[in-house]
């Protein structure tokens, strides 16, 4: 399987953006950019492969990659059929590492964050109780303006 290599940041001319993603089928093939990208599945199952994991995801996934990791969404075959009753429904964080060159992520209180996203290059799963709370924190940054997304966002990654 052939990866292609994409950029987000050049084409919505934003170094962070927040989109939610309603379709019959996930189609994004399988893929690599420079960004950081956080995606939460709201609707939607089959197999996800980022890196060299492949495991199934459902309504609730949620998946940090870090940048240049291959990764792709495959839906179960009902929904390429139309027969699976609902919509491949996410929404997608994308941010670019340059967001942090600013030295912010230089002070010690940052530590765990440079930490976790270091660790996102291998991407990691978000479970459980985080995974909630970041979901609801998800859902409302699809509603804010301005300032406001970015502390939204520092918000998320804390």
């Amino acid at each position: 399987m052939k990866i292609l290599q994409t950029e987000i940041a050049p084409k919505i001319n934003s170094m962070f953006s927040v989109m939610e993603r309603k379709e019959s089928f996930f189609s994004a093939p399988l893929h690599v950019h420079p960004e950081f990208e956080l995606v939460y599945i709201k609707e939607s199952y089959g197999k996800r492969i980022v890196g060299n994991q492949i495991e199934r995801f459902e309504a609730g996934d949620m998946v940090l990659i870090g940048p240049s990791l291959p990764h792709i969404w495959i839906n179960d075959d009902s929904f390429i059929n139309g027969q699976a009753g609902t919509t491949a429904t996410s929404i997608v964080l994308y941010f670019h590492p340059k967001l942090f060159e600013c030295g912010l992520f230089d002070l010690p209180e940052a530590e765990n964050l440079k930490i976790m996203l270091r660790v996102s290059k291998l991407g990691i799963a978000i479970q459980h109780e985080t995974r909630e709370k970041v979901a609801e924190k998800i859902e409302r940054k699809l509603h804010e303006q301005g300032f406001q997304r970015i502390l939204l966002l520092l918000e998320i990654l804390q």
